[in-house]
This record gives C-alpha cells, sequence and structure tokens, in this order.
C-alpha cells in the first residue's frame, strides 16, 4: 500500500512540474547503450591547434534514448525540435524536458540522459568544440 501511495504522490509532482509524459519510477537507472537514434555524418571545421567545432544531427524515434553522457570536455549547445525529449541527471531523477524549437547550453557540469516518450520523433542539431 505504501508503494502505491508514493506512486501516486510521485506522479502527482511530476504532472505538477510539467513532466507528464515521463515515466515516474524512484528506481530509474541511467542507460548506457542508446536505441532508437540515427545520427548524420558530424561536420567539423579547424579551430586552431588541436581543436575542432563539431556539429552533428541526431533523430531520435519514439521510445528512443541517448544514453547517459557527461560534457566534461566538451560544453555543448543544441537545438531541439519536433517531439519533446524527457531528460534526466544520472541519477535518474527526472531534469526536464527539452523541445519545442529551444536552444540550450550544456557545460561542464552535466552529466544526463534522454528518453522519447512522446510520439513524435525528436531532432536535435549539437555543436561542440572538441579536442582533436
Amino acid at each position: 500500500m505504501k508503494r502505491t501511495s508514493l506512486s501516486i504522490l510521485i506522479s502527482a509532482v511530476a504532472l505538477s512540474a510539467g513532466l507528464a509524459s515521463a515515466p515516474v519510477s524512484a528506481e530509474t537507472r541511467a542507460p548506457t547503450e542508446g536505441k532508437g537514434i540515427k545520427a548524420a555524418e558530424p561536420v567539423l571545421v579547424d579551430l586552431g591547434p588541436g581543436l575542432k567545432l563539431r556539429t552533428r544531427v541526431f533523430i531520435v524515434e519514439p521510445g528512443g534514448v541517448i544514453p547517459l553522457h557527461a560534457h566534461k570536455d566538451n560544453p555543448t549547445v543544441a537545438y531541439y525540435y519536433g517531439g519533446p525529449l524527457s531528460e534526466f541527471n544520472a541519477d535518474g531523477k527526472a531534469v526536464g524536458q527539452r523541445g519545442g524549437g529551444k536552444a540550450y547550453s550544456d557545460d561542464r557540469t552535466v552529466n544526463h540522459w534522454y528518453e522519447n516518450h512522446s510520439k513524435e520523433t525528436a531532432t536535435v542539431v549539437v555543436s561542440d568544440v572538441v579536442k582533436q
């Protein structure tokens, strides 16, 4: 009975936070493998000795997962459109949703993963600076 009450409470909090499309579970584990993702060939621009600007396009199908990843060595700017992606931190806690034709940045402290719980395909255009 306690578990059911906890699930109802967690669901109510998620609804009020605007996370209703993301399943809520106290036992959500960060995935280490992706699924339902297509990635275009990256475009690279030489920025000088040892650095390149990299831009990639990811298509995330409904039910798709972008696995746990960190931005320690590659702060990122990403533009999202199409279906929203539910974002989770490394501990599996729901952070929010990304989408709606908006750009977001991820600094060196970000360690997260995404799931597409919508019925729409999500597209993400990601640019970052990488060491080469």
